[in-house]
């Protein structure tokens, strides 16, 4: 592994000249005989600012009294050569670091792209899927065939300091992968690996809490169509991971595990392999069926335990799935059905003393019978349960309940030449059955909410308004929770739109147990005004008054206001007219 460290420092000072050069190379050579044809410069985005103000009395602060944030992003196109860039500015951590700021860019021109800065790639599930770094990467997409590295910082270096717990220690953690596919939309196959490793060096003082780790992931990916109807894909990944670089370095016996001995054993000769080095696997495949007026999915899952990645930012490792997902459309596209039931097990490798499974059952549905009707129903189940394997299990700890929910949402609109009234319902029903003989006295809940809604709205005029009722309430062994509220809004807008005001006030009754009620009031003013085609302002300011009623909800009164600008950003000195796209997303 020393010497991918320093092929990755290479590649760090090196790969943007040599990205931008080569991007420059096929410009020049391709395109020079149309330079009198194309734009030289547009630039499209926004930039956008936000301050937030606070205040509360009665109770301990929930939030910092004040707080500012300025991002941005653009795309700016020099000679059909597209660079999309963002950036972020605020001072989340000003309290024990550094201010949280972030720049990232990536130019594009036809099938190359070039990633500087903050930004994210995902590749495949089991290696690279999200994962936010600091670095540079490139991606080559020609027909049928696409090409991607990187390599950057994962994180940052934290010292520990008992004194602020908001500062996690962190080593810094570098990273680097490369990824391959070959096919198109009728199949393809791919290739993926990712490393990563954190500096024992970063850090002056050894955390107590943390240990610096190394992960090496690796992936194979392929989709086939067989037929129109049918189509299938698959992933395998394995994950070497060493939870401590500072443990010792594995020998014939270092490891207790026999199996992940014999595993770890034969990379010896590639990785720093040490006692507390894993290697373990991970797979999925799926069945894709479509018809005319039916398409369902089957698919399987098993992560092996301790399988994990620091190309994702979480994984759930020690599973088993498999999940059937139909869906259907019915009477000429008037009922919409969607279902899916899946079995998952722990206890991959065979190693705890019970496997817990969980069957998960839900159907969704839709009926849409005319313009005026509308009804959305969904049932869902979801059952655990465990079972004893290499020795029995007691029944005082075994786990066995289930979680019930059922819904329905019938809206009724009605419309003449002049009003709009919109009428919705909503009912809810949660049921939680623990049958534990001993959590079960005081685990389940019983959670039971509706509401009813009414909006009406003037064709001809700005004007909108509304109202609505709420009742919940929660039971469980230590009591009943109930809360019933009220609420009414209205919205207008003036100067052809150009400058909105809205305003909504509610008030709740909530009861707790046997404790008197209280009431809550809430208000929420906005405004928002269009100074121009690129300037918008924008104003919220909401309030709410507790009367608490007991010491677990204490009076307290809090008022949060939010000041928003938002500058579009077009320019095109050398065009008669702005370049009709719009700016990429920050990766």
């Amino acid at each position: 592994m020393r010497l991918h460290v320093s092929v990755a420092v290479h590649l760090r000072l090196s790969s943007p000249v040599v990205a931008l050069l080569c991007l420059a190379g096929a410009m020049h050579a391709q395109e020079l005989h149309r330079l009198k044809e194309l734009t030289p410069f547009t630039m499209q985005g926004s930039v956008n600012g936000t301050m937030t103000g606070n205040s509360i009395s009665g109770i301990d602060r929930r939030q910092m009294p004040f707080f500012w944030m300025l991002q941005g992003s653009a795309v700016a196109t020099v000679y059909e050569v597209q660079l999309p860039f963002s950036f972020v500015f605020s001072e989340r951590e000003r309290s024990f670091q550094q201010p949280f700021n972030e720049f990232g860019i990536s130019p594009t021109y036809k099938w190359m792209k070039l990633h500087l800065g903050y930004r994210s790639l995902s590749w495949n599930r089991y290696t690279v899927n999200g994962m936010r770094f600091l670095g540079a990467a490139v991606e080559l997409r020609p027909e049928d065939f696409e090409f991607a590295a990187m390599y950057g910082r994962l994180a940052r270096a934290v010292e520990e300091d008992p004194a602020n717990p908001l500062a996690v220690p962190a080593y810094t953690r570098t990273g680097w992968g490369v990824m391959a596919k070959m096919g198109n939309n009728e199949g393809f196959f791919q290739l993926s690996g990712f490393w990563s490793v954190d500096d024992t060096a970063s850090l002056q003082r050894l955390p107590t809490s943390v240990r610096p780790q190394e992960n090496v992931t690796s992936a194979f990916s392929a989709f086939f169509v067989f037929f129109d109807w049918l189509s299938a894909d698959f992933d395998v990944g394995a994950s070497f991971h060493t939870l401590n670089r500072l443990s010792p370095e594995l020998s014939e016996n270092g490891l207790s595990g026999k199996k992940q001995a014999n595993r770890v054993g034969h990379f010896k000769d590639y990785f720093d392999v040490r006692t507390s080095s894993t290697l373990s696997f991970a797979t999925r495949a799926g069945l894709q069926f479509r018809f005319p007026w039916f398409d369902a999915r089957l698919e399987y899952e098993l992560i092996e335990p301790e399988f994990s990645s620091f190309g994702s930012y979480y994984f759930n490792s020690d599973i088993q799935n498999i999940t059937l997902a139909p869906n259907t459309t019915l009477l000429d596209g008037m009922l919409r059905l969607n279902a899916s039931i899946g079995v998952q097990s722990d206890n991959v490798g065979d190693t705890k003393a019970a496997t817990t499974t969980r069957l998960i059952t839900s159907v969704n549905a839709g009926w849409t019978p005319d313009q005026m009707w509308n009804i959305d129903g969904q049932i869902s189940n979801y059952a655990t349960s465990q079972a004893a394997t290499r020795e029995p299990l007691n029944d005082s700890i075994r786990i066995r309940n289930v979680n019930t929910s059922v819904s329905i949402t019938p809206r009724m609109m009605l419309e003449s030449d002049e009003l709009r009234h919109v009428v919705m319902l909503s009912v809810a029903l949660m049921v939680y059955d623990d049958m534990n003989i001993v959590s079960g006295r005081f685990s389940g809940t019983t959670s039971t909410t509706s509401s009813l809604s009414y909006m009406l709205g003037f064709k001809n005029s700005p004007w909108s308004t509304g109202a609505a009722v709420s009742w919940s309430s929660t039971e469980t062994s230590y009591g009943v929770t109930g809360n019933t509220g009220i609420s009414v809004n209205g919205a207008t807008s003036f100067f052809e739109g150009a400058l909105n005001l809205s305003l909504a006030i509610g008030y709740s009754l909530i009861t707790v147990g046997s404790a008197g009620p209280s009431g809550v009031f809430t208000e929420t003013f906005s405004t928002g005004y269009r100074a121009s085609g690129n300037d918008q302002f924008s104003l919220s300011v909401s309030g709410s008054q507790n009367g608490g009623g007991s010491e677990y909800n204490p009076a307290f009164r809090e008022v949060t206001a939010a000041f928003n600008y938002t500058r579009a950003l077009s320019w095109a000195p050398y065009a008669e007219s702005p370049p009709a796209f719009a700016p990429e997303s920050a990766q």
